[in-house]
């Protein structure tokens, strides 16, 4: 899937050092994601300090995690929003 023009509403979470979470909105409805492994990549890093809006790919799992079950998006790639 990919999703356009969507902000953050918190900052990113690097998780183990090398995963990042990320909570966003598009505006009508706030969102979390996970990017396992992408904690360390600068390209995503930089996209994010320096791009209001940016676009997601990403794919939807289901998660079970501590006994909680939840619909999951995994993070595949970050673009800057044209």
């Amino acid at each position: 899937f990919c999703s356009e023009h969507l902000r953050l509403i918190r900052p990113p979470m690097v998780i183990k050092g090398e995963h990042l979470k990320l909570w966003f909105t598009d505006g009508v409805k706030n969102f979390e994601a996970i990017g396992f492994g992408l904690a360390r990549n600068s390209d995503i890093g930089t996209i994010l300090k320096k791009s209001t809006e940016f676009n997601l790919a990403y794919s939807v799992s289901f998660n079970s995690w501590q006994g909680v079950d939840s619909i999951q998006l995994k993070i595949k790639d970050i673009k800057p929003s044209a």
